[in-house]
C-alpha cells in the first residue's frame, strides 16, 4: 500500500505478520495503527531501533530481528505482464519439481544422501511471489511458508495494494536484468527434537528456493543473474551454507540453468554477507597457501642444520641450528617470561617473526609491547584480526591494513559495495575478532613468486594491483591466521591470543590509494592491548579527548571557524588571532637570539621551478595550479625551492655559511576534502619554516642548535618528546659515503645533546637522513610537529655553490630543513587540546577582566582596564548590571586568567581584588604590583 511516508508491504504467512517498511516515520505509523495490544507489546523493544537514525528498516512482527536495508525508499511496486499471466502452480507440479531437484542434488552432498523429506501440500505457494523494482534493479519477494494446512496456506500470499494495477514502468532499460530474491520466512515456534530435524527443514527450504528460481527464470528468460538475500532468524546461516554447498557441488544439474551470482543472508547490520565470494575464495586461498608452505617446509628440512652463534644485546652468545632454531627458541632458553611476552625480534637489524628459522650467525634483539617495534607489530597483527573479522562478517574485499602512522592503533580498508559502516556494526565486528583471539590462530609466513601471489589473490582486484606494482626484485610474502590469507610484508606476533583486548574506534570512508577518482572504500579504525586494563585507560583518555576537541573549544571560545565557501582554510577571529600572533612572536623572538634571518618569498611560482625541485613530478596532485598568460603556475606548498633561489641569486662565500633563512609565508596544499580535519589537516596554513645552508663540517653544530631550540620550545609548552634517527632507505639518491658522513654527524649531535634517542633503520627520506621528533601532550597522545631533515638533493638540483676556502674551488652546500612548531594551525589545535582550553597567561587571548561590584565602580573599572591594555596585555571590563557573583562565574567559564573585582574601597585606594581563574582565594594588589606580576608571568612563560 502507498502512504504519505512511502510504500508498505504486509506479508502474511501462518499466524505471523511481517511488515516491510521504507522509512522510520512509516515504521512508527505501523506501530501506532496496529492493534494497541500488539503495539504495546513491541513499543519498548522497537522504539529505540526506530528512533536511532533515519535508515530504512524491515520490521518483522513477532520476531526480534531487525534487518536494515539501504535505499528501500526508492521502492516502486508493479506486476510485469509476464508475471501477470503466471497461473498458480498445481500441487503435482510443485511436488514433481521439488522431487526432481531432490534427486539432482542429493548425490552432490555426501553428508545428505538420505534426506527422507516429506513433501506437504504446496498448492498456492507461488501466489506468494511478486516482483518489485528496487532502484535500477529488480527483486522478487518470496514467502516460504512453514504451514501445512489449507486454511493457513490461503494466507500465504503477498498483499500489495497497487501491485495488481498496471504500471507505466518501462522494462526496456532492464534487458538481461540482475534479479534478486528477498526471502522472508518464519521459523517454527516449536523446538526441534534434534539438530537433524532442524537441518532437514533447512534442506526442505533449499529445495523450495531452487524450485522458485527455476519457475522465475522460466518466466523471465532474459535474466542475467540471480541473487538470493535471506532475511530471517534462527537457522538462516545453515540454510545459506547448504544452498551454497549445493550450488558449488560438482554435480549440480538442478542449477545448470540458473545463473546464480550471489547467495547471501542479510546480516543484523543490514548488509548481505556474500557467501559466494567467501565460499569460493577462502578455501582456494588456504589450499594454495598450504601447498606452498608444505613445499617450503620440505625444502628447509632438507637443508643442513649447522650450528650457529646468536649474539644477544648484552654480549651473551647462545647456540642454535641454522634453518631450525627460531628467535622464540632462543627466548625460551633465556626465560619463560620473556618467551611469553616477546612479540617480535630483530635479526641483524631486520625485524623477524618469532617463529621464523634463523639463517646463520646473527645478532638478536627481542621486543615486547613496551617497545615501539613490539607495539607497531602488535597493532599490525591486530589489523589482520580486524581484516579477518570484516571478511568473515561481510564478505568484503580487503585492501590494506597497517598500524596507523600516528603510532596508535590500526585500521583496515575494504571494499563493501554500497555498504556504509558505522558504530552499530562494531559489536558484530568485535565478536568475530574475539573469536579469532580465543582460537589462538598462528601467524604463518610463506614467500611466493609473483605468479603464485596473483593466483592466490586473483579474486581481489585491489591485491592484484598491489602485486603488479611491486618491483620485480621484491620478495613477496603472504601471511595466514585462521581463515585469513593476506598479502603482507610482515612481520607479525606469534599468534592471535596475545591480543587480549580489542575495540573498534570509528568507521569512515576512504578512496583506494587516496585517489578520489578510484573506488570508495570503508575504513574501520581499531585499538588493541595485551590486557583489558590498558584498553580501558585508553578509552577513558579518548572520551576525555573528545570533550576537549579543538573544534568544539574553538567555537565555544570564539577563536576560529571554517566556511563552506573556503573549505580547508580557516578564519581566525580576533581572540584566535591573538594566540596565532603570540605563537609566531615567540618563535620570531628566538630567531633574533639564534641567528636566523627572516625572509619573505612569493606565494606563486612558474611550474618550471617545481620541475627543477622535483615537486612537479612527485607532488603535482597536491598543488593548486593556475594558467596565467598561457603559462602554468602553482601556489607554493612549501618554501624550500624559493629559499634555494634566494641562496642562488648571488655568489656565496664559505665565510657566510651557515645561512639560516626563516619564512612564515602562507602555504597551500590541495588536500582531498575527505582528509580535511579541523586545524590539523588544512589547505591553507603557515609554518615556522626555516632552511639552513651550511658546509658538511658544520652539520653537527647546526643540528645540535636545532635540537636545543626544540627542547627550549617544548619545555615551555609542557610537552615531552622522543627522538629517532632515521637512516638511509633502500631507495636513496646520492653517494653512500656522503650518507655515512651525514648519519655520523647526526649521531654525534644526538649523543652530545644528552637525551635518549633511538635509531630507525632505513626510514630516512630518499634525499637524506632525518631526526624524527614526536611530542606527547597532557592526554599522552603523540604528534609529529618538529622537523629536522638533511637534504643533499635540492642543492644539487638547483646547482647551489659557494666559494671554498681555496678560492679556486666551488663546493655544494648541505641544506637542513627544520621547523619547531610545524604548521602554526596544527600546533594551535594541539595546544588548545593540550591545555584543555585553559590557556597559560602568556598565550591567553583573555588575560584579565575587570568586574565592578556596582555602577559606582564602573568608571574605575574602565581606568584599570585601560592601564592594563596600555601595558600590553589583553583586558576587558564587564560593565553590565549583573550581580558580581554572576560576573565572576561568567569570567571563569570564559577562561579569563585573572578576574579583577573592584568596588568603592578599591577605587579609593587605587587597588584591585585579584582572583585567579581556578583558585577560590583572592588577594588585594596595587595596579603597579599587578602589572609587575603580569610581566613576571609573561617572562616565565606561565
Amino acid at each position: 500500500a502507498r502512504t504519505q511516508y512511502g510504500p508498505i508491504i504486509s506479508v502474511w504467512f501462518g499466524s505471523t505478520l511481517n511488515v516491510v517498511v521504507s522509512s522510520t516515520a512509516l515504521a512508527k505509523v505501523v506501530l501506532k495503527e496496529h492493534d494497541q495490544q500488539l503495539a504495546d507489546r513491541h513499543r519498548s523493544r522497537s522504539a529505540a531501533k526506530f528512533s536511532r537514525d533515519g535508515q530504512d528498516l524491515i520490521w518483522a512482527d513477532y520476531c526480534p530481528h531487525y534487518v536494515k536495508v539501504r535505499k528501500v525508499c526508492t521502492l516502486e511496486l508493479f506486476t510485469p505482464k509476464r508475471l501477470e499471466g503466471l497461473r498458480p502452480i498445481r500441487e503435482d507440479e510443485v511436488t514433481a519439481m521439488v522431487e526432481s531437484v531432490y534427486r539432482d542434488c542429493s548425490d552432490s552432498v555426501e553428508s545428505e544422501k538420505n534426506w527422507n523429506l516429506p513433501f506437504p501440500y504446496l498448492g498456492g505457494f507461488f501466489k506468494a511471489l511478486t516482483l518489485i523494482q528496487l532502484g535500477s534493479s529488480q527483486a522478487a519477494v518470496v514467502v516460504l511458508p512453514t504451514v501445512t494446512t489449507e486454511e493457513e496456506e490461503e494466507k500465504a500470499m503477498v498483499v500489495v495494494g497497487t501491485a495488481t494495477e498496471e504500471t507505466t514502468a518501462d522494462r526496456s532499460s532492464h534487458s538481461q536484468p540482475e534479479v534478486s530474491f528477498l526471502l522472508l520466512y518464519s521459523t517454527s515456534r516449536r523446538r526441534f527434537k534434534d539438530r537433524r530435524e532442524e537441518r532437514r527443514r533447512a534442506i526442505y527450504r533449499c529445495l523450495l528456493i531452487i524450485a522458485a528460481a527455476q519457475l522465475f527464470t522460466a518466466a523471465f528468460a532474459d535474466t542475467r543473474s540471480l541473487n538470493f538475500y535471506l532475511a530471517s532468524g534462527k537457522g538462516s546461516w545453515m540454510l545459506v551454507s547448504l544452498l551454497w554447498k549445493l550450488h558449488s557441488a560438482s554435480r549440480r544439474r538442478a542449477f545448470s540453468s540458473l545463473p546464480f551470482a550471489r547467495i547471501a543472508m542479510a546480516t543484523p547490520g543490514g548488509h548481505p554477507k556474500d557467501e559466494v565470494y567467501l565460499g569460493a575464495v577462502i578455501p582456494k586461498r588456504i589450499q594454495l597457501f598450504q601447498a606452498i608452505q608444505s613445499q617450503q617446509k620440505s625444502h628447509l628440512d632438507s637443508l643442513p642444520h649447522d650450528p650457529i652463534r646468536v649474539t644477544l644485546p648484552d654480549g651473551t652468545v647462545k647456540e642454535g641450528k641454522r634453518w631450525s632454531s627460531s628467535p622464540l627458541d632462543i627466548a625460551k632458553e633465556i626465560s619463560k617470561s620473556l618467551a611469553s611476552n616477546a612479540l617480535i625480534s630483530q635479526v641483524n637489524g631486520v625485524l623477524w617473526d618469532m617463529k621464523r628459522p634463523l639463517e646463520g650467525d646473527c645478532e638478536l634483539k627481542l621486543f615486547t609491547f613496551d617497545s615501539d617495534e613490539g607495539r607497531d607489530t602488535f597493532w599490525h597483527s591486530s589489523a589482520h584480526i580486524l581484516g579477518e573479522s570484516l571478511e568473515q562478517t561481510y564478505g568484503c574485499k580487503l585492501c590494506i591494513g597497517p598500524c596507523t602512522t600516528r603510532g596508535e592503533g590500526f585500521y583496515y580498508d575494504a571494499f563493501y559495495g554500497e555498504l556504509g559502516l558505522n558504530d552499530e556494526h562494531f559489536k558484530q565486528i568485535e565478536a568475530a575478532a574475539s573469536k579469532a583471539v580465543k582460537e589462538g590462530q598462528d601467524f604463518e609466513r610463506i614467500e611466493v613468486t609473483r605468479d603464485e601471489a596473483l593466483e592466490i589473490f586473483s579474486d581481489n582486484n585491489f591485491k592484484v594491483e598491489i602485486i603488479n606494482d611491486l618491483p620485480s626484485d621484491k620478495t613477496i610474502t603472504v601471511y595466514r591466521c585462521g581463515p585469513l590469507v593476506d598479502l603482507c610484508r610482515g612481520p607479525h606476533i606469534p599468534n592471535t591470543s596475545f591480543v587480549k583486548a580489542f575495540a573498534c574506534l570509528k568507521a569512515s570512508s576512504a578512496y583506494w590509494r587516496g585517489n578520489k577518482d578510484r573506488e570508495s572504500l570503508q575504513r574501520v579504525y581499531g585499538i588493541s592491548y595485551p590486557d583489558q586494563k590498558r584498553l580501558k585507560e585508553y578509552l577513558k583518555n579518548l572520551e576525555e579527548a573528545k570533550k576537549y576537541d579543538h573544534r568544539l573549544l574553538g567555537t565555544k571560545q570564539e577563536l576560529f571557524f571554517c566556511h563552506p565557501l573556503s573549505p580547508g582554510s580557516w578564519f581566525f577571529l580576533p581572540h584566535g588571532t591573538r594566540i596565532y600572533n603570540k605563537l609566531m612572536g615567540f618563535i620570531k623572538s628566538q630567531y633574533i637570539q639564534r641567528g636566523y634571518e627572516e625572509v619573505k618569498t612569493p606565494n606563486m611560482y612558474n611550474m618550471k621551478l617545481w620541475e627543477t625541485s622535483g615537486h612537479a613530478a612527485n607532488y603535482r596532485d597536491n598543488m593548486f595550479l593556475l594558467n596565467i598568460e598561457k603559462q602554468e603556475f602553482g601556489l607554493k606548498p612549501m618554501n624550500c625551492p624559493g629559499h634555494c633561489l634566494m641562496f642562488q641569486y648571488r655568489v656565496r662565500s664559505y665565510r657566510e655559511l651557515p645561512i639560516r633563512m626563516a619564512d612564515f609565508g602562507a602555504l597551500h596544499r590541495n588536500e582531498a576534502s575527505g582528509a580535511l580535519t579541523g586545524l590539523t589537516r588544512v589547505r591553507r596554513f603557515q609554518q615556522d619554516d626555516a632552511h639552513i645552508f651550511c658546509r658538511e663540517d658544520q652539520i653537527k653544530d647546526e643540528v645540535r642548535g636545532v635540537l636545543d631550540f626544540i627542547d627550549y620550545a617544548y619545555k615551555i609548552f609542557g610537552f615531552t618528546y622522543e627522538l629517532k634517527l632515521s637512516t638511509r632507505p633502500e631507495q636513496y639518491l646520492g653517494e653512500v659515503e656522503t650518507w655515512d658522513k651525514a648519519e655520523a654527524a647526526l649521531t654525534e649531535a644526538l649523543n652530545e645533546f644528552g637525551k635518549a634517542w633511538q635509531i630507525n633503520e632505513g626510514d630516512g627520506a630518499f634525499y637524506g637522513p632525518k631526526i624524527d621528533i614526536s611530542v606527547s601532550d597532557a592526554l599522552n597522545r603523540k604528534f609529529q610537529c618538529a622537523t629536522l631533515q638533511l637534504d643533499f638533493q635540492l642543492p644539487d638540483r638547483f646547482k647551489l655553490e659557494f666559494s671554498a676556502e681555496d678560492e679556486t674551488k666551488l663546493e655544494r652546500p648541505v641544506m637542513i630543513h627544520r621547523a619547531i612548531l610545524g604548521s602554526v594551525e596544527r600546533m594551535f589545535a594541539i595546544l588548545l587540546e593540550h591545555y584543555k582550553g585553559k590557556w597559560p597567561f602568556w598565550l591567553s587571548p583573555r588575560q584579565a577582566i575587570v568586574c565592578p561590584v556596582s555602577a559606582k565602580s564602573v568608571d574605575y573599572a574602565k581606568q584599570v582596564r585601560d592601564r592594563i591594555h596600555q601595558a600590553g596585555y589583553y583586558a576587558d571590563a564587564d560593565i553590565t548590571d549583573r550581580k558580581i557573583q554572576k560576573k565572576v562565574r561568567e569570567a571563569q567559564i570564559a577562561q579569563y586568567n585573572y578576574i579583577l573585582v573592584v568596588g568603592e574601597e578599591e577605587a579609593n585606594t587605587g587597588q584591585v581584588s585579584v582572583r585567579v581563574r581556578d583558585i577560590a582565594d583572592h588577594s588585594v594588589m596595587s595596579i603597579e604590583s599587578l602589572l609587575q606580576h603580569f610581566a613576571d608571568e609573561t617572562a616565565a612563560f606561565h
